[in-house]
């Protein structure tokens, strides 16, 4: 799935919902531009930082986003991180599920602990 096909995804979630993307927005604590950037597949989603928030908001999962794509049905926040920063670099299960669990701590630390999650919620 490309960036374009990415945000045409979002809008479509966020317009089902009657969200705007200023809802958006503050859940993300971003500025409008940014959703609408998104959204017009000009700006990517931050794994690590909005994926687990966005994927609140619109109500579904994480590995909702990657569906139709190459990334397998359960994507976790740390893998789809992995993916993220090493799209060109073929990693082995194994090698996949120990940098999992390396990150998978940190991502859960930093959006439980994170103001973000709470706007989410909210």
């Amino acid at each position: 799935m490309n960036e374009h096909e990415f945000g045409a995804k979002i809008k479509a979630r966020r317009e089902e919902l009657g969200l705007s993307q200023n809802d958006i927005a503050m859940a993300l604590r971003i500025d409008q531009g940014k959703v609408s950037l998104i959204e017009k597949g000009l700006r990517r989603v931050d794994v690590v930082k909005e994926l687990p928030l966005l994927a609140k908001v619109l109500q579904k999962s994480v590995s909702w986003f990657f569906e139709g794509s190459e990334a397998p049905a359960e994507v976790s926040p740390a893998e789809a991180l992995i993916r993220e920063y090493f799209p060109d670099v073929t990693f082995t299960e194994f090698e996949i599920k120990r940098l999992e669990r390396f990150l998978e701590p940190v991502v859960k630390v930093f959006y439980e602990n994170s103001d973000m999650s709470k706007a989410a919620q909210g």
